[in-house]
């Protein structure tokens, strides 16, 4: 885990918390967040250094947001046989801004994170597996979901995880199905 993807994540998650105070400044949560229950399912895929994919529940009451996902990620070289995958199984908590087509929400919480580190070695040929996990990581997410009908939504999401073995960050590309809006 090098000290500048830590670093970057710790910067990231500083911009999310400054942009999340600003739209609940902005936004009138009278008007903007009627205290239903909403609950949806999300799948997402994308990356960052890593192509990644991500699982969730999300349950919703009022502005408080609950999360229970599961992400992989999985580093491919074509000429190599080197890799690194990480797993993640994670409760989040966070607050979330409705808004007329949509939401932001801002979270973060807990995460069990397992993976696997394979290293090629050409004297030898004798490739290295290190197997790590589970540890306790911090996961952090910020999404956008744009809803062109009450039971489906598209949105962005920014995401990281950091923990003692191997942090690790990007960016999911989602579909939303469930009671998104009322």
């Amino acid at each position: 885990m090098g000290r500048f993807r830590v670093i970057n994540i710790i910067l990231i998650a500083l911009v999310l918390c400054a942009v999340s105070a600003q739209c609940a400044e902005t936004f009138d949560a009278t008007k903007v967040n009627p205290p239903r229950d909403l609950f949806y399912g999300t799948i997402g895929f994308g990356g960052a250094e890593k192509l990644s994919m991500g699982l969730g529940l999300v349950y919703i009451h009022g502005k408080h947001m609950y999360t229970f996902g599961y992400t992989a990620n999985d580093d491919i070289h074509l000429f190599s046989s080197n890799y690194e995958e990480e797993e993640c199984v994670h409760f989040m908590y966070g607050r979330c801004y409705r808004m007329k087509y949509g939401l932001f929400s801002l979270s973060a919480g807990l995460g069990l994170v397992t993976g696997t580190v394979r290293q090629e070695n050409a004297t030898s040929y004798i490739d290295k597996y290190t197997d790590f996990g589970p540890n306790l990581g911090l996961p952090i997410q910020a999404q956008a979901i744009w809803r062109p009908t009450p039971v489906i939504g598209l949105g962005a999401k920014l995401f990281g995880n950091i923990n003692s073995k191997n942090s690790y960050g990007g960016m999911h590309i989602c579909l939303i199905i469930g009671k998104i809006w009322d």
